[in-house]
């Protein structure tokens, strides 16, 4: 098989020297499935951002030179201090290899015409207008990052948009929105994914004992 076939787990263990947890490679197989729409809870400091968001926006323009991604978070200062930081510790590895271009926040193309871009919650504006192209080689992923503080505006506009790929990443939240309502009534329309501390071995058992006797095994 050709390397360009490589899935998004074994991209993870080859480019970026991260062995998934099986809960991570699960989350990066079922977004690889176009149609997708995967959300992921996970608890805080287990990964997602380095190991499944990254690994995913990556594998994508690896996978389909020509594709777009679009990522939004919560907040502006969660991709300027998080996503982008470890987006940016592999710029060597694919400028060399393939020629991307790493802009310093908020976009990285290939010179196929794909990129990654990254846009604010502030103007629910940019977050129209993405559709899935009508080139195979050109599908479009959407990423919303901490999904639990996006406003429900900005969903509103990425349901008009047509993805051909959508993932839901966040840390628990308040029991109300489009992230909530993802795991609760509208589960049915997307693979889900619920992942505690206990599902993460480079937490330590310490930090899992002091945040269950101050906030209780029930709370987020």
């Amino acid at each position: 098989m050709s390397e360009q076939y490589l899935s998004p787990a074994a991209f993870a263990y080859k480019y970026l020297n991260i062995t998934p947890y099986r809960w991570q490679a699960e989350c990066l197989e079922a977004a690889r499935h176009h149609k997708a729409r995967v959300a992921l809870v996970a608890a805080n400091g287990s990964g997602k951002t380095a190991a499944v968001n990254v690994g995913l926006l990556l594998w994508w323009l690896y996978r389909y030179p020509k594709g777009r991604a679009v990522v939004t978070s919560g907040s502006w200062a969660q991709i300027k201090t998080q996503l982008w930081p470890n987006l940016k510790m592999h710029e060597h590895t694919f400028s060399y290899l393939f020629g991307w271009k790493f802009g310093s926040v908020d976009t990285i193309s290939t010179p196929q015409g794909g990129f990654i871009r990254a846009i604010s919650t502030d103007d629910s504006g940019r977050a129209e207008g993405y559709h899935q192209n009508l080139e195979a080689e050109s599908p479009l992923l959407l990423m919303v990052d901490e999904a639990k503080s996006v406003k429900e505006d900005i969903f509103d506009a990425f349901n008009r948009c047509t993805p051909t790929c959508t993932i839901l990443t966040s840390s628990p939240g308040r029991p109300t929105g489009t992230f909530y309502n993802a795991f609760r009534r509208n589960k049915k329309l997307w693979h889900t994914v619920h992942v505690t501390a206990y599902d993460c071995p480079h937490i330590k058992p310490e930090r899992i004992e002091l945040a269950r006797q101050l906030y209780g095994e029930q709370h987020p």
